[in-house]
C-alpha cells in the first residue's frame, strides 16, 4: 500500500515538507500571540 499527498504536484520530498511545517507553526503561534496581546490590551484600555 502506498501512502502519499493526496496532491500529485506536492513534493515528497520530507526536508521541503519539515521546513513548511516549522514555518506555518511560527506564523500560527505568533498570529495567536498577536490575537491575544491585542485582546489584552483591549481589555486594559476598557477596564479604565
Amino acid at each position: 500500500m502506498k501512502v502519499c499527498d493526496p496532491g500529485e504536484a506536492r513534493t515528497h520530498d520530507p526536508v521541503i515538507k519539515s521546513h513548511l511545517l516549522y514555518q506555518l507553526s511560527y506564523r500560527v503561534i505568533l498570529i495567536n500571540t498577536l490575537a491575544l496581546v491585542n485582546e489584552l490590551f483591549h481589555n486594559f484600555r476598557v477596564q479604565r
